[in-house]
């Protein structure tokens, strides 16, 4: 019995993951989150303050460059789905592309400031689009590998909590840093967000790596690999998935409070110093969201948590902009109660996106993780997108 699981009385389950297979694959997610908040909290900052580009240049580029996500996204979704190899079907990509992805991030970061502003915008264009591709090539069939590590819905369901957890504190992990950073070099910008891309950059690739390594896919693949024709259907004619990107898609004004924090800290206080005040108590308390999520979730549906916490979040941004606060520690404490409910709003998509995997699989026959994950991926990017876009011309 030591393969096996009861669940609720019903026939054993077996067990196939070890306790290295949770941790090495924590470790990859905790590494491509960092990568991707180290751009998506800074980059919009490093382009204006530090390189000296015009917001509205800055923020029509980071709307360009989501319309091309748009595309790209999706197609790499296909391409997963169709991939057939020794390594496995997601395995593969973040086996080959973990080490482009870091090189790309630790080179957005480069303090061209003594390029002409000519160089310093095509710079700009260029470093963003690659990342978005290797970021693409990387991340979506890693998010899409717990649906194929194990059959077993228990242990999938719970990887991808874990994993959730682990790159929503990647994500922080930045800002951690790069607090510190300022600290040590008395706000020297550019010089922090240098030396944070180059350590985030070289330790992300060695965690992917290593899990990349370490895990197995089990779920066996149909022969049939679906046309990219399917594929782009697919995303219309699984109404379950359509209505969850419709309806998280609306959830973009989160990076618009993460981005205002943000610039609160350095425009209006004028210390950066102070984000650690900030990205330490928002993180914990998203992070004490996202475990209560499995013990919830033996109650409710993911559905339901997701809902609620909606509706949590945004009473609670409502209530502080109804009494003006402005003393900034107040605010800081205001926000670490409001912030445990992204911890739901991260986690509960994922695993709705899951759900619809396997009921797809159960009426069609065939299982398509690559292009869930890819507009999973896609709405992502494009709130990304959407915040910084608005904070450029802001």
């Amino acid at each position: 019995m030591d393969n096996v699981a009861q669940f609720g009385g019903k026939l054993p389950i077996k067990i196939y993951l070890k306790r290295a297979d949770y941790v090495f694959f924590c470790l990859s997610t905790f590494g491509t989150g960092a990568l991707n908040g180290m751009v998506a909290a800074y980059l919009l900052i490093f382009y204006t303050a530090v390189l000296g580009i015009s917001p509205i240049i800055t923020g029509t580029m980071f709307l360009i460059a989501k319309v091309w996500d748009g595309i790209n996204d999706p197609i790499m979704g296909i391409i997963v789905d169709r991939t057939r190899s020794k390594y496995g079907k997601m395995k593969p990509y973040l086996l080959f592309g973990a080490v482009p992805f870091g090189i790309v991030v630790v080179g957005m970061f480069l303090p061209v400031t003594a390029f002409p502003m000519a160089a310093k915008i095509a710079f700009m264009y260029i470093s963003y689009i690659l990342f978005d591709i290797t970021s693409t090539i990387v991340t979506i069939p890693l998010f899409g590998l717990p649906t194929v590590i194990s059959p077993n819905p228990k242990e999938r369901d719970k990887l991808l909590t874990f994993s959730q957890i682990t790159n929503c504190i990647g994500e922080q992990s930045s800002l951690v840093i790069i607090s510190v950073l300022f600290l040590i070099t008395k706000n020297n910008q550019a010089l922090s967000y240098f030396a944070t891309a180059a350590t985030i950059g070289i330790l992300a690739p060695v965690f992917m790596i290593l899990a990349g390594k370490r895990v197995e896919e089990r779920v066996e693949q149909s022969d049939t690999q679906p046309s990219l024709w399917e594929g782009i259907k697919y995303m219309f004619v699984n109404k379950n998935l359509f209505f969850l990107i419709i309806t998280t898609l609306l959830s973009f004004f989160r990076g618009l409070v993460t981005g205002a924090v943000i610039y609160y800290v350095l425009y209006v206080i004028g210390n950066g110093s102070l984000q650690i005040w900030f990205s330490l108590p928002l993180g914990l308390s998203s992070f004490v969201g996202m475990l209560l999520v499995p013990i919830l979730k033996k109650k409710f549906s993911s559905k339901t948590l997701f809902i609620g916490a909606t509706i949590w979040y945004s009473v609670g941004l409502i209530i502080i902009w109804l009494l003006q606060i402005n003393t900034w520690w107040i605010l800081a404490i205001s926000m670490f109660f409001i912030m445990a409910a992204t911890g739901f709003l991260n986690i509960t998509p994922n695993l709705m996106a899951a759900d619809t995997i396997d009921d797809w699989e159960n009426r069609k026959g065939i299982r398509q993780e690559g292009i869930t994950f890819a507009v999973i991926s896609m709405r992502t990017k494009l709130s990304s997108g959407l915040y910084n876009f608005f904070f450029g011309f802001y």
